[in-house]
């Protein structure tokens, strides 16, 4: 997946203007840009000119209002809808909307909610045509928009081009209004990234941004030479930026941090900031956030782990350091890999994690690196090198010195970690943590390195004696997470496995299935668990059904973690945000108590489960006191007043926010006099107009009063039988309300933080509810697969031999996907059999398919699953290895030969005697005699040499004559039915799917042609070349037994005599002693055989 850049379709976009007609101006790096992005036509430009003074800090006037009227709420005019879209909409047509509008001066943070319109849900202005006199200066477009140049002056030809800066020249700067200031202040830093500038009840997308958001969308945009715009209602933020963000593209949430009236306070502190930037409202980036480092609940696709994963490669010694990170959850991973020359252990990593995005640093990283990532669906971004201790900003890659430096300066306690300590002398793995420390930090999201909430993980892609090693090929050849054919998991062997009900179960289940086990123990205390739900758990289906009730809890706490070490202040003008912190406070609280009393409810049955993992996620030692601290939270609070929305301890706020409470009652009396003076002394019909929320208080006095005071101040706007009027009381009144509202506000987030703070000091609790949780469903989910028709309990085998003895299995989601019933077969390898199995079959015969069934057999049952098979017997696996195919790597420039070689080289290198090998039609890739003999010479290498088991599919039958007599391989074939005419010629081939021992005669593949649909005149012609060929082979047999030399003869010729005496029933005449020296025998041939095969050269 390629990172969506702003910079790149913003070309594009003036690409498409240039060819359409648009006057293009010539920039000074040679580019063609339009003078007016997004027009059509001379009049538009005309139309869309604005009227903005120069020397103050004025916007255009059809756009904004004073910033106060932003926190007005929804008046009579406008008001919003509670709908799931959260849309506005007009719910009463006002008069002053159809009216011109008077003139008056307005500053560059004002709106006028009656100038929006609404375009699916997004607000823009009504007057993006509307012709305005304009000044000179606006007729064309920004220089440095026009003559694009990066932070360091470099032009977009220039190959070190950073796409993700702006250069703004001081000259330039000066020319622009406070409020553009501000927005290109933030935004020169972030141009590759899409930008939702918060601007009263608004969030709006300038530039490229604008481009974006009608590109995606469809929005309309506001058109103009400069600053052209769209924006969404402050509510709909959240539903567009994950829109965005699971489209690749980053976003970048600016926030106002403070109120208009703490903007006036600010103001009259300091004087002679007009036309700077901080004559607006404050602004600051609260987050940014990419597909790797979401937090926010509502922006995740799915309950799968989104990982960031940040490598440092050693290219000269295939050595990497690595980090990643799901910031969700905040678990880190670190570890350190000592790969081999085809980057397996690497390839491994991003296979099973399949991370959202990678970071490198720029130029040092190796080819084989580059594509193992291009074969991945995810965002790639490369960062220069910084060796800067104290870096100017955090968009760089440090050195592990620099790394160390941040660390000890910013998050101290880090050092202390066992995990971070083990790898702090690893300059590698420092370096690729310190990445992504920095990146975390750039985004505004490392506040986690604080916490006390992180958690540390060391991870080892190569040493692992606990659980059975998958590939990054083996997971892809053999559908484990992703189904080749589909590309989703549909169809995959995880989604066979999938009856969990939790997003933690499912979470679990992929990494039981990604890492199974190779503890004995543990598999037969996963089967055992099995069988106590079938015969000792009470209502299994009902438990499921209650644990379906319970949300992503491990995610929710972690948002409401991170919701406690948020410090800065963000205004929101709908309650709508603050109410869904409260309400995932309670839901978090309500679902752990769901758990709870799930989990308290199986207590009496523990002790009739046999299987330890049961009684683990079941029986918590401190129950009663995760009881207590729950209870504590839900009590500690009014929770009809929390379901409105605001959290009030059951000892109140405090003593400072009552007293504001009574100073706001005391104003509230002395306004209500105010009017009762009012009504006494002019017309008992006066009333008050003081809606929560809005910009001013007006006293409401019929028309017919007309000897008023000069202090009574009467407003345009008339009504049928009423005049309003300002008064200087009701102004100073609402202003003190106003401060002492936000202030009493500020006390009740803060009081919220607090509790979330101590909600998070009882992390330890919460996680084990969550893991018994997650390991209770896991084991249900198993046990709803395992209780199927044809399903058996493995048998976990402890010999020397490998073993691996399966009758009558079925391939799981074959079965599931395909219109009839799967036919099952045998499939028997080592222990008194031949460790090694030639696989002969027709084309389509199904012979990968009995491959790959070996594999999920294993898979399935070391991950303590039952198997789809009427008996299952298996020695441990430690590693399975697949040379199936080559369309991955294809595409990535490498031929099929040469990905048959390297992975066939990497599992020759690695495999073990515990190991499980599958070669699918190996050496099909070059020439028939080339292909033979290393097919043949592989084969002979692995049975004699590694002497693990492995299946071994072919369609070089002179293999089957050659080795028809090595006593470490056995023949088997997918069998068919042969339709013939008189003549013998055949008609017909029918695939009958039964394995059997045995060697099928031909691939028939002439056959599977007709099948397909090749004219029948070339599959006359190709029938009768196929015949010529088969009589020259028969008569110049490529390899036969007097082609060998002398020693391998020798060798031969011993092997094969021991082997007939033993055969021929001497072994049962012989005493002990003379059994023992035959077996010492055979052991000295191995060994020699082993010799002959130490030079590569006797290979081929």
């Amino acid at each position: 997946m390629v990172q969506t850049s702003l910079y790149d379709y913003a070309n594009k976009k003036k690409a498409s203007s240039s060819s359409n007609g648009t006057r293009t101006t010539r920039g000074g790096n040679g580019t063609s840009l339009p003078s007016a992005v997004g027009k059509s036509s001379s009049s538009r430009d005309k139309s869309s000119k604005r009227k903005k003074n120069l020397e103050s800090d004025d916007d255009e006037e059809f756009e904004y209002r004073e910033e106060e009227e932003e926190e007005d709420g929804m008046d009579e005019e406008e008001e919003y809808d509670e709908d799931e879209e959260e849309r506005p909409k007009k719910t009463k047509k006002g008069s002053a909307s159809k009216k011109k509008r008077s003139k008056k001066s307005v500053s560059d943070d004002d709106h006028d909610d009656n100038e929006y319109e609404m375009n699916g849900g997004v607000i823009t202005s009504k007057y993006s045509s509307v012709d305005k006199k304009s000044k000179n200066k606006n007729d064309e477009r920004f220089e440095f928009l026009v003559n694009r140049m990066d932070a360091q002056k470099r032009l977009p030809s220039d190959p070190d081009f950073d796409k993700s800066t702006l250069f703004i020249s001081s000259t330039d700067f000066a020319k622009l209004s406070s409020f553009e200031k501000q927005y290109w202040e933030i935004k020169k830093n972030h141009m590759d990234k899409v930008v939702m500038f918060k601007k009263g009840k608004f969030y709006e997308l300038y530039e490229e941004d604008a481009d974006v958001g009608k590109k995606e969308f469809d929005w309309k945009m506001t058109e103009r030479v400069n600053m052209r715009m769209v924006g969404i209602p402050e509510q709909s933020f959240k539903t567009y930026a994950a829109k965005l963000i699971n489209l690749g593209y980053t976003v970048v949430r600016v926030e106002q941090v403070e109120t208009a009236n703490e903007q006036k306070e600010r103001k009259k502190q300091k004087k002679g900031t007009k036309g700077t930037s901080t004559d607006c409202v404050k602004r600051e980036i609260c987050e940014i956030t990419t597909l790797s480092t979401i937090t926010d609940l509502d922006y995740f696709p799915d309950s799968t782990s989104k990982y960031l994963l940040c490598i440092k490669e050693d290219m000269m010694n295939h050595r990497y350091g690595v980090t990643f990170v799901d910031v969700s959850m905040d678990i880190f991973y670190l570890g350190y890999l000592e790969d081999d020359n085809h980057r397996t252990q690497i390839s491994t990593l991003i296979y099973s994690i399949n991370p959202s995005e990678i970071i490198l640093e720029r130029q040092q990283f190796s080819p084989s690196t580059k594509k193992i990532i291009s074969n991945q669906k995810t965002v790639v971004i490369e960062k220069r090198v910084s060796t800067d201790i104290v870096p100017k900003d955090y968009n760089s890659y440090p050195t592990a010195e620099a790394a160390r430096y941040f660390v000890e300066q910013h998050a101290d306690s880090l050092v202390k970690d066992p995990i971070i300590e083990k790898f702090w002398d690893n300059d590698l793995v420092i370096s690729s943590f310190g990445a992504c420390v920095y990146y975390l930090k750039y985004l505004y999201k490392d506040d986690v390195l604080s916490s006390n909430t992180a958690k540390f993980f060391s991870y080892d892609g190569k040493v692992d004696k606990d659980h059975l090693i998958l590939d990054g090929q083996t997971l892809l050849n053999l559908d484990v997470k992703i189904s080749s054919t589909k590309g989703t998991r549909e169809g995959s062997l995880l989604s066979f496995l999938d009856h969990t009900k939790t997003a933690m179960g499912k979470r679990l289940l992929e990494n039981w299935l990604t890492r199974p086990s190779r503890n004995a123990d543990v598999i037969n205390d996963r089967y055992n668990a099995i069988e106590d739900i079938q015969d000792s758990f009470p209502d299994p289906d009902g438990v499921r059904e209650k644990l379906a009730g319970i949300k992503d809890l491990e995610r929710m706490c972690s948002f409401l973690y991170r919701e406690s070490r948020k410090v800065k202040k963000e205004v929101f003008f709908d309650n709508r945000a603050s109410k869904k912190k409260i309400k995932t406070y309670l839901e978090t609280l309500d679902n752990l108590r769901k758990g709870l009393d799930i989990i308290q409810s199986l207590q009496d049955s523990i002790e009739n489960f046999k299987s330890n993992i049961l009684q683990h996620s079941l029986d918590l030692t401190a129950i009663d006191e995760i009881d207590a601290a729950l209870a504590e939270f839900e009590n500690e609070f009014d929770r009809e007043l929390a379901l409105t929305g605001e959290i009030k301890p059951n000892a109140g706020y405090g003593k400072e926010y009552e007293e504001m409470q009574a100073q706001i009652e005391s104003i509230h009396k002395e306004v209500d006099t105010f009017l009762a003076d009012v009504k006494k002394k002019y017309d008992p019909k006066s009333k008050l107009d003081s809606k929560s929320g809005s910009k001013d208080w007006f006293i409401v006095i019929p028309r017919t009063v007309t000897d008023l005071p000069e202090e009574f101040v009467r407003q345009p706007r008339k009504l049928k039988e009423f005049f309003k009027y300002k008064h200087s009381l009701l102004t100073t009144s609402l202003e003190k309300v106003k401060v002492l509202e936000d202030k009493m506000g500020d006390i009740q987030r803060n009081i919220f933080r607090t509790i979330l703070g101590r909600f998070s000091e009882f992390d330890q609790y919460w996680k084990r509810v969550v893991q018994c949780l997650a390991e209770l469903d896991c084991i249900l989910s198993l046990h709803s697969v395992s209780i199927g028709g044809g399903f058996c309990r493995p048998v976990i085998l402890q010999t020397d031999k490998p073993v691996l003895k399966v009758m009558q299995m079925k391939h799981p989601t074959v079965k599931t996907a395909a219109d009839t019933d799967f036919i099952p077969n045998d499939i028997i390898l080592g222990g008194d059999d031949a460790c090694s199995i030639v696989v002969t079959g027709p084309n389509m015969g199904g012979k990968s398919t009995i491959l790959r069934s070996a594999c999920i057999a294993v898979i399935m049952a070391q991950i303590g699953c039952f198997v789809p098979a009427e008996s299952c017997e298996l020695t441990l696996v430690d590693r399975i290895f697949t040379r199936i195919g080559a369309n991955d790597r294809i595409m990535a420039g490498e031929s099929t030969f040469m990905v048959e070689l390297n992975e066939t080289s990497n599992i020759i290198r690695h495999a073990t005697p515990s190991s499980l090998v599958i070669l699918d039609e190996l050496g099909r890739g070059t020439s028939t005699h080339d292909g033979y003999a290393l097919a043949r010479s592989i084969l002979e290498y692995v049975a004699d040499v590694v002497g693990c088991l492995c299946l071994f599919s072919t369609h070089y039958f002179e293999l089957t004559e050659e080795m028809r007599y090595h006593p470490n391989i056995d023949f088997y074939k997918m069998t068919c039915e042969v339709q013939k005419d008189e003549n013998g010629r055949i008609l017909d081939v029918i695939f009958t799917y039964h394995f059997k021992k045995g060697v099928c005669e031909k691939s028939y593949g002439i056959q599977v042609a007709k099948k397909a649909g090749v004219p029948i005149e070339i599959i006359d012609r190709a029938s009768i070349v196929a015949e010529d060929f088969e009589q020259g082979m028969r008569a110049n047999k490529p390899i036969s037994y007097d082609q060998i030399n002398d020693a391998q003869r020798d060798i031969y010729e011993s092997l094969r005599a021991t082997s007939e005496e033993l055969a021929s029933g001497g072994a049962e005449s012989l005493t002990p002693e003379l059994f023992q020296q035959f077996v010492q025998n055979l052991k000295e041939k191995q060994i020699e055989v082993r010799k002959a095969y130490s030079n590569y050269s006797n290979l081929m």
